[in-house]
């Protein structure tokens, strides 16, 4: 039970550090340096834990979860052809720094406890 009670607890910290990489990723894309932006990613991760209930960090996690309709907002405003929303669900740049970023969110959103 300890050896698996500790590879869940690396498995834990590992999935951390991906998803604050990526979030040092987002802050280098506004200009502002992995470093500031790793460690006010873990401060607010830390503050989240420490004084708030788990309703108040489910209700984060909604509020924030919810942003990325604005995706399919920018869509519908945008007003695309049906066909040209359907090519481009196929097409797969074979650009380098496409993969890295599609790698990257995969390793920070797919967790191995989210599969079972």
């Amino acid at each position: 039970a300890s050896l698996s009670c500790a590879l869940v607890v690396l498995e834990c910290v590992a999935a951390l550090i991906t998803e604050l990489s990526c979030l040092s990723a987002v802050g280098e894309l506004w200009g502002v340096p992995t470093v500031v932006a790793s460690a006010a990613s873990g401060l607010v991760v830390v503050l989240c834990v420490v004084f708030l209930s788990y309703k108040q960090v489910e209700v984060v996690g909604v509020a924030l979860g919810l942003c990325e309709l604005t995706f399919v907002l920018t869509m519908v405003c945008y007003h695309p052809a049906p066909s040209e929303v359907w090519r481009g669900a196929w097409a797969v740049p074979k650009d380098a720094a496409y993969i890295e970023v599609t790698a990257a969110n995969i390793g920070a959103v797919i967790m191995p406890w989210m599969i079972f």
